[in-house]
């Protein structure tokens, strides 16, 4: 649990076709719905594989109720905090992988993108009834705004 970071850049930073801003969630006790189709993206291995692959990538996969996701993982006795949440198929096939993590998951909502969660840890890639486990970022959202004081109106845009 907790397992979240801010950065601050010595620079501003240029927007590209894989590098944009996202919004945060409004509220501090937004959850995503539960099927709700997430993107995860990251740089990390394709399989369960230490190799990764030089492209960024992108999954999309289905948020999971926190019961369901607890019994789940109840025979590997992991944790699922409070401030985690879980996204993946029952029958696995599509997760974020190692390397993957700090990454975006994010949903979308009409042309907004908001980031809900970053990719945390899981138990292996894309296994069936292991979906990938997330630190919910709406929890979050008093520490990281007494952090963050530039009102999004300000932030600058470069091409």
């Amino acid at each position: 649990e907790h397992d979240l970071a801010l950065l601050e850049l010595n620079a501003p930073v240029s927007w590209t076709s894989v590098v944009h801003p996202v919004c945060l969630p409004d509220e501090a006790d937004y959850w995503p719905e539960t099927g709700a189709p997430c993107k995860a993206a990251g740089w990390g291995a394709t399989q369960n594989a230490a190799e990764s692959p030089h492209l960024l990538r992108e999954v999309t996969v289905p948020v999971v109720a926190k019961d369901r996701c607890r019994r789940w993982f109840a025979p590997k006795d992991m944790q699922l905090g409070d401030n985690m949440l879980c996204a993946g198929y029952e029958k696995g096939g599509r997760d974020a992988c190692s390397g993957d993590s700090g990454g975006p998951l994010t949903l979308r909502n009409g042309t907004r993108w908001t980031l809900v969660g970053v990719i945390s840890t899981g138990v292996a890639c894309a296994k069936p009834r292991k979906p990938g486990i997330y630190t919910a970022v709406a929890p979050y959202l008093p520490w990281i705004r007494s952090y963050v004081a530039e009102p999004e109106a300000q932030i600058q845009r470069s091409n």
